[in-house]
């Protein structure tokens, strides 16, 4: 059996250029953001959309949550909120991370997941993606975001 590690590094490597003109038009996602992810380092698309499409295709069909505010619990560089924002046209969007990178997409406040300060039902929609095996207790992050949130958490796992 392959190392995971491995097929991540045979996914990043089997990324091709013009796969990014394929995944602006499908998702509706500005080619220049996504090359600027690539070019400065922010993320490698081509992995993200090999790997993450279906949370994508979700996202693309749902113009019931264009217009809305949303905070990202554990952003990381803010990308995710990039891709995003541009298919979504958020009316408002706030990140938060307990580890802020030194490069991000938008500004990112530093604060852990289990002590989101937030007033009650503050967003629309609260993402907690990529975070939950970092939580001592998971349900804590959970029952914060529930709090904030009006319409809807959404969760999501990556398992490689």
């Amino acid at each position: 059996m392959r190392h995971p590690e491995l097929k991540r590094r045979a996914l990043i490597l089997d990324h091709r250029e013009d796969d990014l003109g394929a995944y602006a038009t499908r998702y509706g996602i500005r080619r220049s953001a996504l090359e600027r992810m690539l070019r400065e380092g922010l993320d490698v698309p081509g992995y993200r959309f090999q790997r993450d499409g279906a949370f994508y295709d979700y996202f693309a069909t749902r113009t019931d949550l264009h217009q809305t505010s949303w905070l990202d619990v554990g952003t990381g560089s803010g990308c995710v909120d990039a891709y995003l924002a541009d298919m979504l046209s958020p009316h408002m969007l706030e990140l938060c991370d307990l580890h802020v990178p030194p490069d991000t997409v938008y500004p990112v406040r530093q604060i852990d997941g289990a002590g989101l300060d937030y007033p009650n039902k503050s967003f629309d929609l609260v993402f907690v993606t990529y975070v939950l095996h970092h939580a001592a207790d998971d349900a804590i992050p959970l029952l914060r975001a529930h709090r904030i949130a009006r319409r809807h958490v959404v969760v999501h796992l990556v398992c490689i």
